[in-house]
């Protein structure tokens, strides 16, 4: 959800003149769009941007953190209504399939999924992400998915 956002952009209205200093000034009712995507691979708030490191969130490493850094679900009064049930949805679902397969990426990596984005109002991949999964109790039985994209 940090390296690729559902929802890429965050669109606000300035409600007050804000003056971000060398005479920038952002004068109340100006639109503005807020890039979670680039937001979120900010050297400034994330070591190392690129790596997948779920531990850059546990409690430790998160201390002192910008709490603007992290948008996945937007922010403020118009933050996604559905988030804690996404979070509760997601790892209902992995700790699921990961407890049961041994998930093996195929065709591409991370690498595959960047040039294979499409960002709409949402990003999806243009075409399906092929995964292998590996059965745990009988590593010999092997399924395969394919994650359709639009």
């Amino acid at each position: 959800m940090r390296l690729f956002p559902t929802v890429p952009l965050h669109f606000r209205a300035a409600f007050k003149e804000n003056d971000r200093g060398h005479a920038n000034i952002i004068p109340a009712g100006t639109n503005i769009v807020m890039s979670a995507y680039n937001a979120h691979r900010d050297p400034r708030h994330f070591l190392d941007p690129e790596k997948m490191d779920p531990e850059r969130f546990s409690t430790q490493n998160s201390a002192g953190q910008y709490p603007y850094a992290h948008t996945p679900f937007g922010i403020g009064r118009r933050m996604c209504v559905g988030h804690v049930f996404a979070i509760m949805e997601a790892k209902t679902i992995l700790s699921n399939v990961l407890r049961r397969y041994r998930v093996i990426e195929i065709e591409g990596g991370i690498k595959g999924l960047q040039e294979n984005l499409k960002a709409s109002f949402v990003v999806s991949p243009v075409k399906s992400i092929r995964l292998k999964l590996l059965r745990r109790s009988h590593p010999s039985h092997m399924c395969n998915i394919n994650v359709q994209g639009e």
